[in-house]
């Protein structure tokens, strides 16, 4: 699964985009990779947009995810927003983040998904 990671607002507005078929071996290394940036580099509330838009397979197996995804930064996250057409990753994206006691939206672009920080975080105008 190729990924890439970047700050689209520096310390508070994290990108991630994943693409072709993810395995959970990849799901963990993912989320190591972002959690390290935002505990390195964040300032609360950190939002992260997750744009699964050009994934193709994904593990279906809540269990395997939630315990792949077990490493976050809670305390630093605001708002998860996963970007997807998918209905499947919609239903697995709300039931691994509701276990995980993260705030989640889905949309089906990302500017509508950064439309939607901008109406609710007043805050990330001043830090862009």
């Amino acid at each position: 699964m190729p990924y890439n990671i970047h700050w689209h607002i520096p310390g508070r507005v994290i990108m991630e985009k994943a693409y072709g078929d993810i395995k959970v071996e990849e799901l963990v290394r993912f989320n190591e990779e972002v959690t390290a940036q935002i505990i390195e580099q964040g300032i609360a509330p950190v939002h992260v947009v997750v744009d699964l838009l050009e994934v193709g397979r994904y593990p279906t197996n809540i269990r395997e995810i939630i315990s792949a995804m077990r490493k976050t930064a809670p305390g630093k996250v605001g708002w998860m927003l996963v970007v997807t057409a998918n209905p499947i990753l919609r239903f697995v994206s709300s039931m691994v983040f509701q276990v995980a006691r993260l705030k989640l939206r889905t949309f089906q672009s990302v500017p509508e998904a950064l439309a939607f920080l901008d109406e609710i975080d007043d805050s990330l105008a001043a830090a862009s």
